[in-house]
Parts: structure tokens; sequence; C-alpha cells
């Protein structure tokens, strides 16, 4: 399936901030898609000034694409809008007041205090305070918002099972948990389940009923090759 998204403006540059933002609002649902690729290509300064080349993916990602790191200007603008964004899902009816959170994304965790003034929303993080204003959800899992009046930031929120928030942040899937303090400390005492290593097994993609095997012990093989046939169960 392909799909085309357009941008235009008087300079190339313009052209491609405006893509930047085109793309971090592009919800796709259902599908795999190389939207984190795209938005990463759109802040690569080689592709910005125009030295493109046949070559460009392949001397620029070596060893692939796989998603980026948030840098410390990311984590500005992302954190204090999950917390906004967390706490109009958990306390709606919470309009002014302090609310202490903390929150941990990359592994990393850090507390927020969130004070709501007359529907006004300021996030203090590490002694520096965002203002985020004009929260506007747009679309079902698609939040907007302004950091200080002027800094426009676009989230899709996917998903959220009470403590971890999955999210699109410039088009990145990311696993953001916001919880309490309190909560934070019952689930430091909780042991951390360590990931099952399936470095030696072939995962289906889908649950279905093996019917063929294509290769057999000895065989030679390579990508894109068959390995064996699997009936979906519908």
């Amino acid at each position: 399936m392909i799909c085309k998204l357009v941008t235009y403006a008087p300079t190339r540059k313009e052209a491609i901030d405006h893509m930047k933002k085109a793309l971090d609002g592009y919800v796709i649902d259902g599908i795999t898609h190389n939207t984190p690729l795209l938005r990463e290509i759109m802040r690569n300064e080689r592709f910005r000034s125009g030295d493109v080349s046949t070559k460009f993916l392949e001397e620029e990602y070596p060893g692939g694409f796989s998603g980026s790191q948030l840098t410390p200007s990311q984590e500005r603008e992302l954190l204090p809008a999950i917390t906004v964004i967390h706490h109009l899902k958990t306390r709606r009816s919470s309009h002014t007041g302090e609310f202490d959170y903390v929150v941990t994304c990359d592994g990393k965790q850090q507390p927020v205090k969130l004070n709501i003034d007359k529907g006004a929303y300021h996030v203090t993080i590490t002694d520096k305070t965002v203002s985020v204003g004009d929260v506007d959800a747009k679309h079902k899992s698609l939040y907007e918002f302004t950091l200080n009046n002027d800094t426009p930031v676009s989230i899709q929120h996917l998903k959220f099972d009470g403590v971890t928030h999955t999210l699109r942040y410039e088009c990145n899937k990311r696993h953001v948990t916001v919880v309490t303090p309190l909560q934070q400390r019952y689930l430091d005492t909780m042991p951390v389940k360590e990931a099952e290593d399936t470095s030696n097994l072939l995962l289906s993609p889908m649950p279905g009923s093996l019917s063929f095997i294509a290769v057999s012990e000895g065989d030679e093989v390579l990508e894109g090759s068959e390995v064996a046939v699997v009936d979906c169960h519908e």
C-alpha cells in the first residue's frame, strides 16, 4: 500500500518544516509504516540542504534505521504534554490545584509537578516550568498543544493501560509511564519481568495452524525465503 503526502512552501526548508508537522499529525492505524524514518529524514541536514542522491539512505543509515533516542529538547516537549494528557484522562474533574507525578521515558525517571490555574496548565520539571496551552484533541488519538505560547507539539496517543501510555511523538512509538509518587514507590518494589529470549525462535506473525514446512534441517534460509505456511484462524 502506497500513500503520498505532499507539502509545499516558498522555500525547500519551509516545505520540509511543513512536512514535519504533517507527518506528526498523520494518523495511520492497523498497518506498519515508515513515517518514523521519513520524520527523521526531515531533520537530516544533508537532506534539508538538498544534497541527496540515490544512495542517500545507504550512506546516512548504513546500519538501517531503528528509531531515534529522545534529545533533551524533545524531552522538554514530550514530558509536559504527556503529563497533561495523563491528567486529562485520569482526573477530568480536577480543573485547579497542584499535582505531583513521576514520568518514566526511555528508562529515565523524572519528578513532575503540574499546576492548574483556571484551566491553564503549567508543568515544572527540574525547576523549569513550561506552560501548556491550546490543548486540542483533533482526532480520537491526536492531541495538539502549544508550549510557552509559541512551540506547537503534536502527539498521537495510541493506548493507555492505567499506568503506561503508548504514543507516537515525532512519529516514533514510545512507552511513557506516568504515576503518582506513591504509585511509583509501589512499582519500585515489584520485580521487573525479564524479556523472553526469542532469538532462536521463528515467530508466526499471526495465530493459526501450521499446515506446511518448506525447509528441512540443514537447508540454507535466505531473507525472503518461504519457511512455512500458516493457516489463519478467523
